[in-house]
This record gives C-alpha cells, sequence and structure tokens, in this order.
C-alpha cells in the first residue's frame, strides 16, 4: 500500500503576497501564496506547487537568469536559496525584516539584497578546500535613511540601480572580491528628480542609461555619460576618476494619457529591455503599457477594482502576468498585449473554504465558501472552469450527482441549488417550507431524490429532482443534526442528541442507535458492508450495515495534537480536549478512513487494522494560528497578547500580510475592527478522489490536494536477486517480450517498462496480453493508468490496444478484484476524457482548413482538365 501522498497542488488560492515571476527560459508563471509558491505551466495548461515551504509568509523572490535557481525571503527577514528543478533549499541565511527586493546578478553569480536603507551584494558558490560558504558578503552600501523598495543590475553586472522612498534614485559601482564596507570610499551619483516614493527602476539593454517610476505615476529617463561596459573607467592625467552624470532627458506623468485620477497611486512596475515596454500598474486595477524612449501609450486595460500588487512580462515580452490583490480576493491573470485577450484568468475565493467534493470521475473539483460562490475546478490543471454565484449565503455543503452532470449547493440562506455542469447554469432551486438555515446536502444514486439538513431546526427536508417539489420532512432528533450519509435507499443521520437514526427513506422505517458521546460526521464505505461515525470524544466508530451492529472503533484523540492559540487563555492541556477531527470520509477500496477537524494535521487510518497508517501536516507556517503547539510568552505584556494588537500603521500590510484585520462583532465579514489576529490553521472538510489517487483538504489556506503521482518512488514487486536490468535486456535482444515485460515489472522502473511496451511488435501485443499472467496483467494495468499521459503522448494507438486485449483477455479477473482495479479505472477514463476533448479541438479546429484545401484541390483539378 502507497501512502507517499505529498502536496501537489492548492486550488482555491491563486494569489496572496509578494511578487509574481515568469520563468526566464519557459512559459511558467510563478506566484506566491503565503509560505508557498504556486507554478502556472502556461504551455501544458498545469499548476503545481514547489515542495520548499518557508516557515513564514514569503514576501520576496527572484528567479536567476537560468531559472535553476530561486532567493526566497520571508516576512521574518529569513533568506532561502531554493533549487527549482527539485525544489529544496540549498542554504539558508538571516537578512533582516524590511526587505525591499533581491535580484541576481546577470551571470547568477552574484545576489543583491535591498533591506532597510541599505544595498549588501553576496558572491553565491564561494568554495574552499575545507570549507563551502554559500554566502560570501563582498559589499554593503547605506544608501538612504528610509527603506530601498527597489534595485536593478546593469547587463554587464557592473552597476546597481536602486531607489527608496526617499524619493532618490542611486547608481553604483559594487565591490565583488572582498568585503568592503563602501560608505564612504565609493561614488554614487544620486538622482532627485520625483515627487514620490520610487516604485521601480530600470537599466535599458545594453546601455546605462536608466529608467525610474515613482507611486505618483511618473516616469523619468535619465542619459548616463558613461560607455557601456567601461562604467567609471575614465582618469585624468593624476589617476582621479571623471565625472559621472546622468541627464534627466525625459519626465511624463504616464496616467494623464488613460485618464486615471490623480490620487490613484502607481503600485508596480516593469520594463521588457529587448522591445523597450514598460508597464504600469495602479491601485485602482488599471494598467498602462507605454513605449519607452517615446512613452507613447500603446495599451490600457482594467483588470477589477482591486489593487494591482505585481506585474512582469515572460521572456519574449508578448505576455503580462498581472496579480492583484483586495482583502482576501486573490487574482492572477495572464494578458497577450498583442492579440488583446486573456491567456489565463483565475480568481480565488474571496473568503474561507467550507466544503469541497470531487466529482465521479474525479476530474473535477467543486469546491464552496463563505462569500457565497461555488467553483469547478479542473483536477488535472488547477485551473477554475466556472464560478456560480447565484447564492446570497455563505455555501455549506456541495454535492455531485451520479453521473457528475449537476452540482448540488445548500447555503445559510435556506435553499438548495442545482447547477447543470453543461450548460452551466441554476436550472432548479429548492426551497424549504419555512425559513431555515441549511448545513449539508446530499442525493441518491438516481438522482431522483435531493435531501437536505436543517441547521437549527432538526429536521432533515427532502425534494425531487424533476419537479422541485418538498415530497417529505423528517424529524426525531432533539437536538442539531450534524451529517448525513446515504447508501441505497438507508439514509443515516447523527445528531448532536447522541444518536444515530437510519431511515429507509422508501417506507420510512427508523432504527435508532445509541452512541456514547455527540456526533459530528457520518459516511458509508463504497463497499457498502459498513460505515464510520466520528463523535466528540474523538473516537470512530464503525458498524455493519446489514446488522448495525459495531464492529470496531479507532482512538483519535491521541493524534489531534491541536496547538494552542493566540487567544486560548486556558492551558494547552486543557483547550486541546475541546478540539477534535470533525470530518472523516472512506477511500475509493474502502480500506482507509481520512479524518480532519480543528487541528492543524490529518490522519490515515487503517479500516482493517483499527491504527493510524500516516500523519500529515497541512503546513509549517507560523504566521497562522494554531501551528504552534504552544503560544509565544514573550508576546504577553501587562497589556495582553501582542498578537491581538494591530502594530502596523500601514493600511494594507499589517507585518507584511501576516496578520489581517478581526471583524467586529454583528458587522459583515468584509468590515475590519481595530484588532488583529492570525488566521486559524484547521480543516473544514475532505473528500478522496475516485481513483484513490489523490484527496482535497478544505483548511484555511484553501484547498490543498494532496497526490501520489507528483513524485517517483522506487517499489519493487516480488523482487529476487535474478532480476537486473541487464537481465531485461538480454531478454528484449532476444526477442522475449514477455519475459522482460514481467521482469520490468519487477523492478517497477518507468523507463524498462516503458522500454519493453514500446519494442513489442504490432503483431504480438494479443499474444503477450493472452499469455500475460493475471498478477501481472493487473499490476500492468493499473501502472499504465496512473502513467497514461506519460506514455501516449507518441504511441497512443499502441498504448490503446494494449488497454484493449488486457481488458479482453482478464476482464473477468479485474471484476472479481475490482476493489483494486476501479480506482485505476476511473483514473483511465478522466485521462481518456481529456485527450479526447483535446483530440476534438484540434479537429474541430482543422475541419475548415482541410474544407478549403479540399476545395482548392478541386478547383485546381477543374482547371486542369478544362486547360487540357
Amino acid at each position: 500500500m502507497n501512502l507517499d501522498y505529498r502536496a501537489s497542488d492548492l486550488l482555491g488560492n491563486v494569489y496572496k503576497n509578494g511578487n509574481i515571476l515568469f520563468h526566464p527560459a519557459t512559459d511558467q508563471l510563478y506566484s506566491t501564496i503565503n509560505n508557498k509558491i504556486k507554478v502556472f505551466d502556461l504551455k501544458d495548461n498545469i499548476s503545481s506547487l514547489l515542495p520548499f515551504t518557508s516557515n513564514y509568509n514569503i514576501v520576496r523572490f527572484t528567479l536567476s537568469p537560468s531559472g535553476r535557481l530561486a532567493f526566497i525571503v520571508d516576512c521574518l527577514g529569513r533568506a532561502h536559496l531554493i533549487n527549482t528543478a527539485k525544489g529544496v533549499a540549498v542554504a539558508s541565511m538571516k537578512v533582516s525584516k524590511n526587505v525591499g527586493d533581491i535580484k541576481f546578478s546577470p551571470d547568477s553569480k552574484y545576489m543583491a539584497i535591498a533591506f532597510d536603507g541599505k544595498v549588501e551584494v553576496y558572491l553565491l558558490n564561494k568554495a574552499t578546500f575545507d570549507s563551502f560558504n554559500p554566502w560570501f558578503k563582498t559589499c554593503s552600501v547605506t544608501l538612504s535613511s528610509n527603506k530601498i523598495t527597489h534595485l536593478n543590475w546593469s547587463d554587464d553586472g557592473e552597476i546597481i540601480i536602486a531607489g527608496g522612498e526617499d524619493k532618490q534614485v542611486a547608481v553604483f559601482k559594487p565591490e565583488k572580491t572582498s568585503y568592503q564596507n563602501q560608505d564612504k570610499k565609493m561614488k554614487m551619483k544620486l538622482m532627485t528628480c520625483h515627487y514620490g516614493s520610487i516604485v521601480s527602476c530600470f537599466f535599458l539593454k545594453n546601455s546605462y542609461d536608466c529608467l525610474s517610476v515613482d507611486d505618483r505615476g511618473y516616469a523619468i529617463l535619465w542619459k548616463s555619460n558613461q560607455i557601456y561596459g567601461k562604467y567609471a573607467s575614465n582618469r585624468d592625467e593624476e589617476g582621479k576618476m571623471g565625472p559621472v552624470f546622468f541627464d534627466r532627458t525625459e519626465r511624463i506623468r504616464l496616467q494623464d494619457a488613460a485618464s486615471i485620477p490623480n490620487n490613484v497611486d502607481c503600485t508596480n512596475a516593469d520594463f521588457h529591455q529587448a522591445n523597450n515596454i514598460l508597464v504600469t500598474s495602479y491601485a485602482n486595477g488599471a494598467i498602462i503599457i507605454n513605449e519607452v524612449p517615446t512613452f507613447s501609450m500603446i495599451q490600457s486595460i482594467k483588470v477589477g477594482d482591486v489593487a494591482v500588487k505585481s506585474v512582469a512580462f515572460n521572456k519574449d515580452g508578448d505576455w503580462l502576468g498581472i496579480a492583484s490583490k483586495g482583502g482576501a480576493l486573490g487574482q492572477i491573470a495572464v494578458w497577450g498585449w498583442q492579440s488583446e485577450c486573456y491567456v489565463m484568468n483565475q480568481q480565488s475565493h474571496t473568503h474561507t473554504i467550507t466544503c469541497v467534493q470531487y466529482s465521479p470521475s474525479g476530474s473535477l473539483i467543486a469546491t464552496g465558501g463563505l462569500d457565497g460562490k461555488v467553483k469547478i475546478w479542473d483536477a488535472g490543471s488547477g485551473n477554475c472552469q466556472i464560478t456560480f454565484t447565484e447564492h446570497k449565503n455563505s455555501v455549506t455543503c456541495v454535492c455531485w450527482t451520479q453521473g457528475g452532470n449537476v452540482i448540488l449547493s445548500s447555503s445559510l440562506e435556506g435553499t438548495v441549488r442545482a447547477h447543470d455542469m453543461k450548460r452551466y447554469r441554476n436550472f432548479r432551486t429548492f426551497v424549504c417550507p419555512e425559513q431555515t438555515q441549511l448545513s449539508c446536502v446530499t442525493t441518491d444514486k438516481t438522482s431522483d431524490l435531493v435531501i437536505a439538513v436543517a441547521k437549527d431546526d432538526y429536521k432533515i427536508f427532502i425534494w425531487t429532482m424533476d419537479t422541485g417539489n418538498l415530497v417529505d420532512v423528517l424529524a426525531g432528533h432533539s437536538s442539531r443534526i450534524a451529517a448525513i450519509a446515504l447508501y441505497g435507499n438507508m439514509l443515516a443521520s447523527v445528531s448532536w442528541d447522541k444518536t444515530m437514526r437510519i431511515t429507509n427513506i422508501i417506507d420510512s422505517s427508523v432504527e435508532t442507535i445509541q452512541l456514547g458521546e455527540e456526533a459530528l460526521s457520518v459516511t458509508y464505505a463504497p463497499c457498502g458492508k459498513l460505515m464510520a461515525v466520528l463523535t466528540y470524544d474523538s473516537s470512530i466508530s464503525m458498524y455493519s450495515t446489514r446488522t448495525s451492529a459495531p464492529i470496531g472503533m479507532i482512538d483519535t484523540k491521541f493524534d489531534v495534537n491541536p496547538g494552542r492559540g493566540a487567544f486560548d487563555i486556558i492551558k494547552k492541556g486543557t483547550s486541546s480536549r475541546s478540539k477534535t477531527f470533525e470530518y472523516i470520509e472512506f477511500s475509493p477500496d474502502s480500506n482507509l478512513i481520512l479524518a480532519g477537524g480543528n487541528t492543524n494535521y490529518v490522519c490515515l487510518y487503517s479500516v482493517k487494522d483499527r491504527v493510524l497508517l500516516k500523519k500529515i501536516q497541512m503546513t509549517v507556517n507560523f504566521s497562522f494560528d494554531g501551528v504552534a503547539s504552544d503560544i509565544n510568552f514573550r508576546q504577553l505584556t501587562e497589556f495582553g497578547n501582542l498578537d491581538h494588537v494591530e502594530l502596523s500603521s500601514d493600511e494594507e500590510g499589517d507585518d507584511n500580510g501576516k496578520k489581517k484585520k478581526m471583524a467586529l462583532a454583528g458587522t459583515k465579514i468584509s468590515d475590519a475592527g481595530e484588532r488583529a489576529y492570525k488566521p486559524t490553521m484547521r480543516a473544514n472538510d475532505v473528500s478522496y478522489s475516485p481513483t484513490g489517487r489523490s484527496f482535497a483538504i478544505a483548511n484555511t489556506e484553501g484547498v490543498l490536494i494532496y497526490s501520489l503521482d507528483r513524485y517517483d518512488k522506487f517499489d519493487p514487486f516480488m523482487l529476487d536477486v535474478g532480476v537486473t536490468p541487464q537481465l531485461i535486456e538480454t531478454l528484449l535482444l532476444a526477442n522475449d517480450y514477455l519475459k522482460a515485460i514481467v521482469m520490468s515489472m519487477k523492478l517497477n522502473d518507468e523507463l524498462l517498462i516503458t522500454r519493453s511496451l514500446m519494442e513489442v511488435p504490432l503483431g504480438d501485443i494479443k499474444i503477450i496480453c493472452q499469455q500475460l499472467p493475471f498478477i501481472y496483467a493487473e499490476k500492468l494495468f493499473i501502472w499504465m493508468a496512473n502513467n497514461w499521459k506519460k506514455i501516449t503522448k507518441r504511441n497512443i494507438e499502441f498504448i490503446y490496444l494494449f488497454m484493449e486485449h488486457l481488458v479482453e483477455y482478464h476482464a473477468m479477473n479485474f471484476k472479481g478484484n475490482a476493489r483494486a482495479v476501479i480506482p485505476a479505472v476511473n483514473g483511465l477514463l478522466q485521462s481518456m476524457e481529456g485527450q479526447k476533448k483535446l483530440l476534438l479541438d484540434i479537429t474541430k479546429k482543422n475541419k475548415s482548413t482541410v474544407e478549403y484545401l479540399l476545395h482548392v484541390r478541386k478547383m485546381a483539378d477543374k482547371k486542369a482538365d478544362i486547360s487540357t
């Protein structure tokens, strides 16, 4: 059993803080989300997370010119050098909390860090005979008493330009050999002609001419008297350095051409040297693209009403990455300014995600949040496909019908809405006979009935899908109903009254089972033989669905391990008694139970052995509350815990986004009070993929996807000493393909399995599949399903023939071991559906071209006949 689940993606949250960057060599866009970095691959249309995570929110990061290294700084000033290919930290160091900007030199040998009013340059990979020092400081320059906000290197890596809150731009040549404090020795050129803090400053391509932009929207072009490649090399007869000066040749207020009000600040800027194009972003969501040096406006767009925090050009300069943030709302867009269309446009939930559910095929994920929105995400690419906004209050639960064509959602407004996934519309609304709030919803396998639970009325409502009429109201519980689960005709409901009621929805017969504590969750196993109930004492009780008798219990109270929150007045040991798991779900093969709740951990338990198999920590980000095992006693003062108090005068940031405003009692969610708090990390819902290869956790941060597919693992199958790669190569040379496939399956080496399959002649596929033992046929079928995208890039028809003959000769054996094979079949259907859609799109686009070419050929033939 493979339990190597690792975080592969984060849905529901596309941008949170920091800057965005394009990879220098590929079409990948990097975005920071709290302490994680999400990578959007725009070419392959997929997204993923870098395995590296910081212990605090990331405020700044940069990529080396080759894209192999990344330099990351968090809000406490901890810096990390990351290998982007492996996603691991190569080295770490401590700089300062107030880091303004970081940049690699063009040759990737040096790193410039701007913090407070200083700029420090470090030599990377400084190695000696007996030691390795990844950081070697070569110079430190104090430019201002205010914070430096931006810096850049010249193309030859000789000089640095930097600007900050003092409205000045400084140009200097750093020392690169040995450490020197150059405050007194070095001549720097200060240029003062701006009216506001410097937002960005750049060098022009292969030149010392520079460009600077301030937050008032003014752009200034500076002309240098130095020859490129020979900065400060002119000396007089006495050996003194000649004068270095920069002339202001152009100054323009950029937003005047776009009719942007004067009180709107410029938030960020980027410059593409090869095309001489400048882009500036503004606090009202506007973006202006100008040509340099004429500053003529090329384009002006508006991407929303919230402030654009970061913009970045890709390597060719034809795509523009845009990151916007306002409150909890984050948005990432890639704008093709030449074609004037969006390459990608993704928006996060504006508030906490409360529920998540995989579709029956596993290809889609539905989420609902406190913002009243229901979003549908592609599980393969991580992109949002559609957003339903009909709900007027928080969404409490989402549920798919058996065919996956309809998504149901319940809300605190007291309605259940059915959304058509083909036409993307709300085609049915189910209303309660009296005003009440709904907490959860489900449907039967035939999708004829819709069942929802009232939050405070202790009732269960049943509607028909076809007409939307209310057909029955179930009562009997004396306290709040925590959850419901449906299998066949049997509806199980658990409540805070310490009972579980199993109701036959056909004849309305009821069986009541007494529980030891208040119930929190209930779920049926996919095999239909047992059900599990989670109670407040952190125990998972399992019952037989045939006899309703208890058959086992899993005690989870020692696995919850909740951290002490900043607002917890009582001690950790006392507060942890009231914290427990709140959600459970079976895996598709019914062998595992996934549990999550009011803690930073999710756990996987074995159903057969009733033991903990894997414990996963959702985040190590101490910017969230509940991650640390106890509070920081150094924050306790005579005025209380300083974590409760907003110490920053910044209206936007507050400790670099580490805290957010606290809502006052009786106000709307979006209204902020004077105090601030750190969001508490907890799981709000759990969902297992039908393929069994991944599961989703809806938590404070978003929807974390844990998958087995991201990482390759050497997992030998029936391995013995005689099985070697050399033996497999010998068998392939002897045309013994059947033995070669069996041996490669024993080694479970991806390259060897692929090579053994691809060398099989087309006419021998049927015979090999027929003679392949079932134990290896099953293993090969599951392996091909899990690696479908890789092996079908060039040989799609060949692999389809293999799958067809495997099913033809081993179908009955597969059916007998359906529990192990069905997750692979679901994953295979999901991959095939994606390939079908891709091929159909290509053929539809090429249909008109082929018809035109055929028509041209016919016309040419007619002309040839006439001429003859």
